[in-house]
Parts: structure tokens; C-alpha cells; sequence
């Protein structure tokens, strides 16, 4: 996997073995978005078992200009 942008929110439909879907953020877009999320090197986890809360990260994310890919 290539590294993120620092804007980046990146994320997919599928689940993680416990059930989470995962968004990984670059430093600048989880400081606009305002998320609590895992550091792991130079970019962020945010896990949540809710699509529906990733969707509506993803659409603030779109909003503000950042780099999505769904």
C-alpha cells in the first residue's frame, strides 16, 4: 500500500475480521475532521462498525477538499 497524503481519507467497504471498517487519515484531515483515531506511523486508523458514520466522514471530507478514495 502506498503512504497517504497528509489530506488523505481513505477507506473501503470491506470489514475487518471484528467487524470494524476502517478509514485511514492523514494528519491534516484528522485534524479538520476532528476524529479521534489510532496513530500508526505517519498517518491515522479510525475504525467504526457504523458504514453509515464512515459515509458521513467521507462526505465532510469531500466537502472540505480532501483526498478521498472510497
Amino acid at each position: 500500500m502506498a503512504r497517504p497524503p497528509v489530506d488523505a481519507v481513505w477507506t473501503s467497504r470491506r470489514k475487518t475480521p471484528d467487524g470494524y471498517y476502517v478509514v485511514v487519515l492523514g494528519l491534516y484531515a484528522r485534524q479538520v475532521l476532528g476524529v479521534e483515531a489510532e496513530p500508526a506511523g505517519r498517518f491515522y486508523i479510525y475504525k467504526t462498525r457504523s458504514w453509515q458514520e464512515v459515509l458521513r466522514l467521507v462526505n465532510r471530507a469531500r466537502a472540505l477538499g480532501l483526498n478521498v478514495r472510497l
